[in-house]
């Protein structure tokens, strides 16, 4: 019986071209932390200071701006414990 896993047949596929090396490097899953991290602190100031702003009785304010501080303030937490895992701490399940 021949067995072979699913990145191996990927890569004999013809239509598949091999994947670069920056792709392959776990330095992409550093970028995309910090970008991600970098965004939710950006919407999160900018809820904020939207949520700051007295409120407009002419205009009904449809969007949520304290509901969207706090879901980026929980990816945020998320991305620096992401963070602290890439740097070699275990964070999570830890079994003694």
């Amino acid at each position: 019986m021949y067995a072979v896993s699913g990145a191996t047949m990927l890569n004999l596929h013809p239509t598949f071209p091999k994947q670069p090396e920056w792709v392959r490097s776990s330095h992409m899953d550093l970028v995309s932390t910090l970008i991600i991290l970098t965004l939710s602190g950006v919407i999160f100031f900018w809820a904020r200071y939207r949520d700051g702003q007295p409120p407009n009785l002419e205009n009904v304010q449809l969007i949520p701006y304290r509901t969207i501080c706090i879901v980026t303030l929980i990816i945020a937490f998320f991305m620096i414990v992401h963070l602290v895992n890439m740097a070699g701490l275990e964070t999570g399940n830890l079994q003694r």
